[in-house]
């Protein structure tokens, strides 16, 4: 089990997480364990020997920065080891609120049908200027911009086939909320009963509520916010 994340003050806390990211075959490891691996393919994808793969490992896993997953292959038992998207997260924002990191929000379009197993994947319309979106303005993927073609509704929250994935925020739910059609026209949103609510501009949306959203509307998902945008 990873031990606890740094409990001194937040500068100390996130000094703790630099030192243990200051190294390069570190940082690298956060983009290979996205998917869970084993100290001999560790070892190898780093050029090192297993003994340096296990220390490098053990400093991450020791801040919760990656976690140890144990299950067993054919003859023995064999743990892997694979990011924490949400201590990641937690790292993100310490480091934000150390003063104004904004930028200009430049737009990475990801074509989403409505959240249905077979609807993933679909090409975006011809004119993907004109559809409606929802683009991450808070969070771990600031620009991340989902379109909303077809006829809804569409998830956001954490679940891998959410319109708008959020995986690594913990304060969101599997299926937080979702954005839909209105029966008149329009957009609303829809809160499913999540645990820690929905934010529709900065008021709090009433447990399984449903509310229209205008253009240049804000949605707050766990620590995400998310700007709902429809296009003249």
């Amino acid at each position: 089990m990873a031990a606890a994340a740094p409990q001194d003050t937040p500068f100390e806390s996130l000094a703790a997480y630099l030192k243990a990211m200051a190294n390069p075959k570190r940082l690298r490891l956060f983009q290979y364990l996205t998917q869970p691996h084993h100290l001999e393919e560790i070892a190898s994808e780093l050029g090192v020997a297993r003994q340096t793969a296990q220390e490098h490992v053990a400093q991450l896993v020791e801040l919760g920065l990656v976690e140890a997953v144990r299950g067993r292959s054919e003859h023995a038992a064999v743990t892997s080891y694979v990011v924490a998207p949400q201590r990641l997260f937690t790292v993100y924002e310490m480091f934000g609120r150390l003063g104004d990191l904004s930028r200009d929000l430049e737009e990475t379009v990801n074509a989403r049908a409505p959240t249905t197993a077979d609807a993933r994947g679909a090409a975006p319309g011809p004119r993907e200027r004109d559809q409606p979106r929802l683009t991450i303005v808070h969070g771990m993927r600031v620009g991340s911009t989902s379109l909303l073609s077809g006829s809804g509704p569409w998830a956001l929250g954490r679940d891998p086939a959410a319109a708008v994935c959020l995986d690594y925020d913990p304060y969101a739910s599997a299926r937080h909320a979702e954005v839909r059609r209105a029966p008149g026209g329009g957009f609303e949103l829809a809160d499913l009963y999540s645990s820690n609510g929905t934010f529709l501009d900065w008021k709090r949306m009433e447990r399984g509520g449903v509310a229209r959203v205008d253009n240049g509307a804000l949605v707050g998902i766990g620590r995400t916010l998310v700007l709902f945008r429809k296009p003249a």
